[in-house]
């Protein structure tokens, strides 16, 4: 709870342009951007489960996001030795499972 809410909500901004950054490729790195952005909205959205900040347009807009990405994204590949984890899938699901959370307490 270090990070003020209007800080909070400039960093979603960016995560969130993220999630769109050559999604429906595979194959390249940049999958990296999306599925790590899709895991640090996750943290975010815990934040606001423990303390609340997002107005109920702000979540949705955050929730709307994770399922376009979910249903946008192709690279799903999990290891790869030269690169290590991506875990799109994964962190995706992360940050669904999150603001599912926020969903059932607003």
């Amino acid at each position: 709870r270090v990070i003020e809410p209007a800080a909070l909500r400039r960093v979603v901004d960016r995560l969130l342009a993220n999630l769109k950054d050559g999604v429906g490729e595979r194959g390249t790195d940049r999958v990296l951007r999306r599925s790590f952005s899709a895991l640090m909205l996750s943290v975010v959205v815990a934040r606001d489960n423990a303390a609340p900040f997002f107005t109920a347009d702000e979540f949705r807009r955050v929730e709307d996001a994770a399922l376009a990405y979910l249903d946008a994204e192709q690279d799903v590949r999990g290891y790869e030795p030269a690169v290590g984890w991506l875990h799109s899938a994964a962190h995706t699901a992360d940050l669904l499972g999150s603001s599912s959370l926020v969903q059932q307490h607003r």
